[in-house]
């Protein structure tokens, strides 16, 4: 049937070309009823098949029109006319009645029939005349063409026979003999118009090839073609059946493919190729088939897969692939079909798995795996499928598991599981039970991910968790990323107290211990980190990249590309038996493409060593180094920015360590030799190699089995280039290298370090290096006082620029003292070699050394030789004069190490005495006060300004005093300096008992006596004059005075006098620990002084009052002492007791809540005291303690040292003297 396309009416007559109703245009393809008869004749026609099916499908069926006709003429024609009916077929037509003669006529009357088709003539036939008055019945068949459906039939009877008659004709009936046609009435029907819209060939096992022929059946909308078993192909002219919304070509077992004139059928909407068991593939062009709704492809034995364009297919909704058993997986391109709401895949036994796209099938509510016994697993991505409401996967005997995202399909009320013999997960208890595995599934990813506390889950779901998620490898690596994220995950426990990673199966309990490595690779040790700057951090740690061998590794990180480039670059040719290697290279995944295109092209040159990207590395990095340094913001700027990590060779120890813990210094001569030769060589390799190390120092020396080697060349540069941009370690540099450090930095001390550049890279400033270290190793003692980074102060670099430092008077204090002769001799060629290697000037440092290289001369010196090692052990082959050199040498240091060790027992008897005078005084003060307040404090004339004010002078003006701008210095800072000056003066006289300042005078101003007070004014002349003095508790660590922003600090003294002469035992405590830490710069700073150093000119006149006051003797005459050594009473009270009571009652009344201006107190594990400061960060207090300490050890050295000053000058000039004498007998 044709309706019109746009009123929706039948268009009539069939093969009208316009519309009766609106006068639209009839479709192109709507064809007319000619033309399927053509279309038919042309099918019976070429295939005796076709014919053959149409022929033996014929039944008889009649159809009759009743019509009574009276006509008295003489001649006279009647037409009757009906349609052949739908499919049905017209070979004849039958036409019968009754009539009569009633005229008066003497002839025969004579009837005549004919049968028309569309107006033109069939047949036709006469019927035997009637006599007049005559009565019959007649009956005539007429046979002609055929008459197809549609056809309109039409019988017109001519009667006559003259004058006279009067003819009848009563009940005449025309009677097609209509056949229904088989083929076409198994189809259904066919449309009233008479059109053909069905056809149907079933059976027709020996056609070949449909004809193109059927093509002309252009309103044909169904067409079926089962059981057609030879049909191989269908003719590319299928595409004009625009109108076929149904193709059946089920069990056409020979047909192999499809033609691509099939995706022109715009129209289909069934495609059933069911039981085509040799079809191998279907077109791409089906992507064409826009309307298909349903594809049938049940029993496809030879589909090994479908096509990717079968995506494009978005209005179909039923897809039948059961039992297509060559199929092995769907494509990816499945996720396209958004209408799809079956899908049937029944005992596709070699299906290996489901694509993650099928999560794309939203409309999907029917998923059929039955008997797919290959599948394995299903993807995670079914768990989007929102509307699906029946899944089976019975009889899938491979399936081992469902993924938790099951648990998610709301929708889902019927799930299958029956015959699933390797299902384990979820086990066989839930199988009959779809709530509970729906429940317990989708608690999985809540529990793993973190967004459900375990405790939170219900009971089942908690037993699911710890008997089976646990126990299931595919768990593994979201488990690891759980405890990578929550390492206390791994802790948990069940009802039974067993942790989670105890319960775990091997691949997870192995990917969550793997979590807590950085990387996913290294485990990082838990110790603090090996190294920690602000430019790179080293830590230990154990490579588990692979799982037969796990080397140890170092991995240091770093912030900056260019010193990144030249810890690589620097490798570039370097034999690993000098260098510690590079074996890998991790980047983070921020750091731009042209810096890791750098780093890469710098590691390729490097053998074997890889770079790879990381995704949150600097975030990783940052984690380890807070937890390792034991604090809890990984986000503070001190551990963030570390984006690159270069994985290197873990050495044993480093020569730092060796140094403090090896027992080696200045006591193994012999091992000292070994680590200054293998440092030597690798300094000479790296030399040869046109680079120079520049950071050459303990830290960067480590070993490497047995073998010492160098590390850190991230300073390293290419000898005759301009240096670098990062900052060397400021305490192995030598004088030519302070001074360009000197250049490079501001007023304030600020480093510029782009500045560095002015100074080429030479040979002489790893030789200069190399004399540090040695001289650390072959006394024990470090030659500078260096902080943690090993860095000196700009005051240390400026003394070395101006060469104030005596090396040889260095080298006699820190000597230690040789077990025999062989030790002597090593001692007295290492000694040789440091004064050499330690020449101020590059160019004499350099000529120092004969040999092919400045280094190689190095390992030429006698200290390296071993026959100079063997001296002291006699030797044949000697010179006797050599030998006698070497005896007067031996004699006179044996005869001076006596003396110095007879002058060194006396101080350290004399350290022991006031050692431990000082522990009994402490204990006594404790004791007999008990004081819980700061005690180290100053008293001013006036208030200090604020802090501002002197961070603004400190800009302003330099150390040394020299003003940059505003004339000379500040009256305010001058004024400070005079009052500390004064103080000085003043304690230091009270030590010495000047004028009023007698012990007893002090004792009894301690005490309150008025007399005593008096004298004590007179004593301080202006210092106690006034009517108001100001009160300023002192940081013992930083040595200021605090300030604080408000509070009761600093505290108003209205009777200065009184109080002050009270507590003056207390303060001069102070001010003797200020000049042990930096002299007249220590006790100025008490005062508000604001820079770190006094100028030479401001120091007249208080060199002395220090080195009073730096005696330990100072507190004992100053009072300190039990008032019964002058009265014999032990019951008598300490003077600084009473004081110490003094200043608690005036601190209890001016600050009762004890705030004290913000210190805390800390303790000083050297003496067992407790020191009051602000500082909070534990590093800061650590490093500020071991500073106090240092410089305290360092005063009483240099005084013991002072005493043996003449000794150990005579010692050094018969040192140098026998070296020269041998290196002259021996040509060096």
């Amino acid at each position: 049937m044709v309706v019109c396309s746009s009123c929706a009416e039948l268009l009539y007559p069939p093969g009208a070309k316009f519309c009766a109703w609106c006068g639209t245009a009839a479709p192109q393809w709507a064809g007319s009823l000619a033309e399927d008869r053509e279309a038919l004749r042309a099918l019976r026609e070429v295939d005796a098949a076709i014919d053959e099916v149409l022929e033996n499908s014929q039944v008889n069926l009649k159809v009759a029109i009743d019509h009574d006709f009276i006509d008295q003429s003489n001649d006279w024609a009647g037409i009757a006319t009906l349609v052949v009916p739908p499919a049905h077929v017209v070979r004849g037509a039958t036409i019968s009645g009754h009539w009569c003669d009633q005229g008066s006529g003497n002839q025969k009357g004579r009837v005549r029939l004919v049968l028309l088709r569309d107006g033109a003539l069939v047949a036709d036939a006469a019927v035997p005349g009637l006599a007049p008055h005559g009565r019959e019945s007649f009956s005539v068949v007429l046979e002609g063409d055929v008459m197809l459906a549609g056809d309109v039939v039409a019988a017109q009877i001519i009667v006559g026979g003259g004058g006279g008659h009067a003819l009848k004709l009563k009940g005449v009936k025309l009677v097609l003999d209509a056949t229904p046609t088989e083929a076409l009435a198994k189809s259904g029907y066919v449309e009233a118009d008479g059109r053909v819209t069905q056809l149907s060939l079933y059976e027709c096992e020996s056609l070949a090839a449909l004809p193109p022929a059927i093509c002309g059946l252009l309103a044909l909308t169904t067409l079926k073609l089962e059981k057609c078993s030879g049909l191989r192909a269908l003719p590319d002219a299928i595409s004009e059946l625009s109108a076929l919304a149904e193709l059946c070509l089920s069990e056409c077992e020979s047909l192999v493919a499809l033609p691509d004139a099939i995706g022109e059928l715009g129209a289909l909407k069934s495609l059933d190729l069911s039981f085509c068991r040799s079809l191998e593939a279907l077109p791409d062009a089906i992507s064409g088939l826009g309307a298909l709704t349903t594809l049938n492809l049940y029993q496809c034995e030879k589909l090994v897969a479908l096509p990717d364009a079968i995506g494009e297919l978005g209005a179909l909704t039923e897809l039948k692939l059961d039992e297509c058993t060559k199929i092995t997986a769907l494509p990816e391109t499945i996720g396209g079909l958004k209408a799809l709401k079956m899908l049937d895949m029944t005992d596709c036994s070699r299906l290996t798995s489901l694509p993650a796209a099928i999560g794309e099938l939203g409309a999907l509510t029917k998923l059929d795996l039955t008997g797919c016994s290959s599948l394995a697993a299903l993807p995670a991505a079914i768990g989007e499928l929102g509307a699906l409401t029946d899944l089976n996967v019975s009889g899938c005997t491979s399936l081992v598991a469902l993924p938790d995202a099951i648990g998610e399909l709301g929708a889902l009320t019927e799930l299958y599981l029956n015959g699933c013999t390797s299902l384990s997960f979820p086990p066989l208890r839930m199988h009959e039970d779809v709530a509970m595995v729906k429940r317990c599934l989708a608690s999985v990813g809540p529990i793993v991910d973190g967004a459900l506390a375990l405790e939170d889950a219900g009971a089942d779901e908690r037993e699911f968790f710890f008997a089976d998620v646990l126990k299931h490898p595919a768990y593994a690596d979201r488990l690891g990323a759980r405890v990578r994220k929550d390492p206390a995950f791994a802790d948990l426990t069940n009802d039974k107290g067993q942790r989670v990673v105890e319960l775990a199966c091997f691949e997870c309990r192995a990917q969550m211990q793997k979590a807590l490595f950085l990387l996913r690779r290294y485990a990082v040790d838990k110790t603090p980190p090996l190294h920690f700057s602000a430019t790179a951090a080293v830590l230990g740690a154990t490579d588990h990249d692979k799982s037969d061998v796990k080397p140890r590794r170092a991995l240091k990180a770093m912030r900056r590309v260019d010193q990144v480039l030249a810890e690589l670059e620097g490798r570039a040719g370097l034999d690993r038996r000098f260098v510690v290697a590079v074996v890998a290279v991790h980047v983070s995944a921020t750091v731009s493409a042209v810096d890791h295109d750098e780093v890469a092209a710098a590691a390729g040159k490097l053998d074997g060593v890889v770079v790879e990207r990381a995704e949150g590395l600097g975030e990783d990095l940052a984690g380890l180094l807070a937890a390792r340094e034991q604090q809890n913001d990984a986000s503070a700027g001190r551990f963030m920015g570390y984006d690159y990590l270069l994985v290197m060779e873990l050495a044993e120890e480093s020569l730092s360590k060796k140094i403090i813990h090896g027992g080696v210094c200045g006591v193994d001569l012999v091992e000292i030799r070994k680590i200054a030769r293998e440092m030597a060589e690798a300094l000479d390799h790296l030399h040869l190699k046109g680079r120079i190390h520049a950071d050459l120092k303990p830290l960067n020396v480590v070993r490497v089995g047995t073998t010492w080697q160098l590390v850190d060349l991230d300073v390293s540069c290419a000898i005759g280039d301009p240096f670098g941009t990062k900052k060397p370690s400021l305490g192995y540099c030598p004088p030519e290298m302070a001074q360009t450090i000197l250049d490079a930095m501001d007023a304030s001390d600020r480093l510029d370090t782009a500045l560095l550049s002015a100074y080429t890279a030479d040979k002489a400033y790893d030789l200069w290096s190399l004399g540090v270290v040695l001289f650390h190793l072959a006394t024990g003692t470090p030659l500078w006082k260096t902080d943690k980074n090993d860095d000196t102060s700009p005051k240390g670099l400026r003394k070395l620029v101006k060469r104030c430092f005596d090396l040889d008077r260095k080298l006699a204090v820190a000597a230690p003292r040789p077990t025999d002769d062989f030790d002597g001799d090593l001692q007295m060629l290492a000694f040789d070699l440091i004064r050499k290697l330690l020449t101020p000037e590059p160019d004499e440092r350099l000529k120092a050394f004969k040999g092919a290289t400045p280094m190689r001369g190095v390992l030429q010196h006698g200290f390296f030789s071993n026959e100079r090692g063997a001296a002291g052990r006699g030797d044949a082959g000697r010179d006797d004069e050599v030998m006698k050199v070497f005896a007067e040498v031996r004699a006179s240091q044996a005869q001076i190490l006596r003396s110095v060790n007879a002058v060194r027992d006396l101080g350290e008897e004399h350290r022991d005495e006031l050692r431990a005078t000082g522990k009994s005084l402490r204990k006594a003060i404790f004791e007999a006060s008990e004081v819980k307040t700061p005690t180290a404090f100053v008293v001013l004339k006036e208030k200090l300004p604020p802090l501002e004010e002197d961070e603004q002078l400190r800009v302003k003006v330099k150390e040394d005093g020299e003003v940059v701008a505003g004339g000379a210095l500040p009256d305010e800072v001058n004024h400070r300096v005079k009052q500390a000056k004064a103080w000085l003066k003043f304690c230091s006289e009270c030590v010495e008992g000047v004028a009023e300042c007698s012990p007893k005078a002090i004792a009894g101003a301690a005490k309150g006596a008025p007399e005593c007070v008096e004298d004590l004014k007179k004593a301080a002349g202006d210092l106690l004059v006034g009517e108001e003095m100001w009160f300023y508790l002192i940081d013992e660590l930083t040595g200021e005075p605090v300030r604080s922003a408000g509070g009761v600090y600093p505290i108003r003294i209205t009777e200065p006098s009184e109080l002050v002469g009270k507590l003056l035992p207390v303060m001069q405590v102070g001010l003797h620990a200020a000049t042990l830490v930096n002299g007249v710069s220590g006790v100025v700073r008490l005062f508000g002084y604001p820079f770190p150093s006094v100028p030479e000119k401001l120091r007249e006149g208080a060199e002395r009052s220090v080195e009073v006051l730096k005696q330990e003797s100072s507190v004992e005459k100053f009072g300190a002492i039990q008032e019964h050594v002058e009265t014999q009473d032990e019951q008598a009270t300490s003077v600084r007791g009473a004081s110490l009571r003094e200043l608690e009652k005036f601190l209890a009344k001016e600050d009762p809540r004890g705030t004290y201006a913000g210190l805390q107190k800390v303790g000083d594990d050297s003496d067992g005291t407790a020191v009051w400061t602000t500082l909070t960060d534990p590093e800061e207090v650590q490093e500020a303690l071991k500073t106090r300490i240092a410089s305290r050890r360092a005063e009483r050295r240099f005084q013991e040292a002072a005493s043996l000053g003449m000794l150990q000058a005579k010692f050094a000039a018969k040192l140098r003297d026998a070296v020269q004498a041998m290196r002259a007998e021996d040509g060096v």
